[in-house]
């Protein structure tokens, strides 16, 4: 610690009685008479911080490294207003400027372990963490935020690890026992996921992400009741994706009657394609039912369920139309409790497209069968365990003779060009995959069959009764069984899951002798 004068003592006492007002005046006064004095820059830096007021920190800060420039200190805070700023390089850089002068502060090598983290420098950040961790042996967060790296990379056993020295450390920390639960979820064991989940709710019986989280779990062990009554604390999660629909009237019970529904959509396009399989539930309804969905499905919805009333969910509703409303998702709870209750047959109808449908007659003269591929997933969390590299795919496969046409939603004009060009094939492109939803749905009505990985191609393809082969990874999501080669959701569907998490060989190898 740096010494402090008299006057800096004076004002530190008002700082730590929160009277930042007039220790900010002092210290600007002290300034005036002592223009070298860093401490104080410090210090101003400090309570623009408190106040939010990032640019005037940086300044002060920059102000007192004039004076001082090893300052530890000052070095320190004006990395961590850069991290609070999201210039995270800069802040990298600067940290490490700290351990040239000081290679023994625990919370240097902490921060530093937290932006390369954010800047996906993995590897870089466990390093940190270690060596935070080596001079800190104490810190459970420390335990927990490597144990958090470990997860996602699915490096499970040091995940458990961590999370375990975490909880030695502090055993209530809710979040530690969650996400050690999540190892045992990826690890397939979902009995003792579950009983890592009731240990949260033990400690706190209001924690939604336990309950959601367990739902999972019970999904995954066919435990279809409970999982879909905890399925419904998804709504009440801190910070998530999902976002419910704000309305005073009741929400939907399956005794009521007479009285008109409103049926809002849940959240990403494969999960309304797959959600929308309970619709027909409502074929033989006396009220009226209305139901939003995404703009791009609003035409196959309404070819393929006459009996409710669609419109965009980029609009807003009129909330006297309908009584009473509920999910999508949320009507499973009601339907889906058994195994037997999911009817997993076609329920979607193509958009058809004349023009499409000769084009691909035409092309397809002289050759065996069309086959459509969907190769890539963009979820955040999930998407670079669920994609395979399009080259894996032909290395693999043998698609001579055949029309091979992209379902593949994105800019994949590169990765096309590149096997168009290394093995000879042409990949058609026929439409806008993303925004166009009607002609994908032509499109694939016209394949010979699918293959695609866990994206919304394969919920597309899979409700319109397209013969379909899914490329599962080794961690997949709840929707799917573990070790079976059906999927109560779709009946045409076949499922080639990875036995090796980190290869897609087996897969592949396995669907070409398939479908030889």
């Amino acid at each position: 610690m740096e010494d402090y004068n008299a006057e800096l003592t004076q004002i530190l006492v008002k700082i730590n009685k929160k009277n930042f007002k007039d220790a900010y005046e002092d210290l600007k006064q002290l300034i005036e008479i002592s223009p070298q004095n860093y401490i104080a820059f410090n210090l101003l830096a400090q309570i623009e911080i408190k106040n939010e007021n990032l640019n005037n920190a940086i300044f002060f800060l920059e102000k007192g490294l004039a004076v001082q420039p090893n300052s530890v200190d000052l070095l320190f805070n004006k990395a961590l207003v850069l991290k609070l700023n999201n210039q995270l390089e800069h802040a990298e850089i600067i940290l490490k400027e700290i351990l040239l002068i000081d290679k023994n502060i625990f919370q240097v090598y902490l921060n530093l372990a937290s932006i390369q983290k954010k800047l996906n420098k993995l590897d870089d950040a466990i390093i940190n963490y270690n060596l935070a961790i080596k001079i800190n042996k104490n810190f459970f967060q420390a335990f927990f935020n490597l144990g958090n790296i470990y997860l996602f990379k699915k490096n499970l056993d040091l995940a458990i690890e961590n999370y375990d020295f975490s909880l030695k450390l502090n055993p209530n920390h809710e979040k530690s026992i969650i996400n050690l639960a999540q190892c045992y979820y990826y690890k397939k064991n979902f009995n003792k996921a579950c009983e890592l989940f009731d240990r949260v709710l033990n400690l706190n019986p209001n924690n939604s992400l336990a309950k959601y989280n367990k739902s999972l779990s019970n999904f995954k062990l066919k435990n279809f009741k409970e999982g879909w009554a905890l399925y419904e604390n998804r709504w009440n999660i801190e910070d998530s994706k999902f976002v419910p629909f704000k309305s005073l009237k009741a929400k939907y019970n399956k005794e009521s009657v007479n009285k008109n529904l409103y049926i809002w959509p849940e959240q990403g396009l494969g999960d309304e394609i797959m959600f929308s399989s309970i619709f027909n539930e409502f074929k033989n309804s006396k009220n009226k039912v209305y139901a939003s969905c995404d703009n791009r499905l609003l035409d196959i919805f309404k070819i393929s369920f006459p009996h409710i009333n669609f419109f965009s969910n980029d609009l807003s509703i009129d909330h006297d139309i309908f009584d009473h409303h509920i999910s999508s998702g949320s009507l499973f709870k009601f339907y889906r409790n058994e195994l037997g209750d999911f009817k997993n047959a076609p329920y979607l109808f193509p958009v058809i497209n004349k023009n499409i449908e000769k084009k691909i007659i035409d092309i397809n003269k002289n050759r065996k069968q069309v086959i459509g591929l969907s190769w890539k997933s963009n979820n955040q969390d999930y998407g670079h365990f669920r994609s395979v590299q399009l080259k894996n795919i032909f290395d693999k496969i043998n698609f001579k003779d055949n029309t091979i046409i992209n379902l593949q939603y994105g800019d994949v004009i590169n990765e096309i060009k590149e096997i168009e060009e290394a093995y000879g094939y042409k990949i058609l492109t026929l439409s806008d995959n993303f925004n166009n939803i009607n002609d994908l749905s032509c499109i694939i009505n016209l394949c010979d069959y699918v293959i695609s990985i866990d994206n919304s191609t394969v919920h597309l393809s899979g409700a319109l009764g397209k013969k379909t082969h899914l490329l599962l990874p080794f961690y997949s999501d709840w929707r799917w069984l573990e070790n079976s080669k059906k999927t109560y959701w779709y009946n045409n569907v076949e499922v080639y899951q990875q036995t090796n998490k980190m290869s897609w060989i087996d897969v592949l190898e396995e669907l070409n002798s398939n479908i030889k």
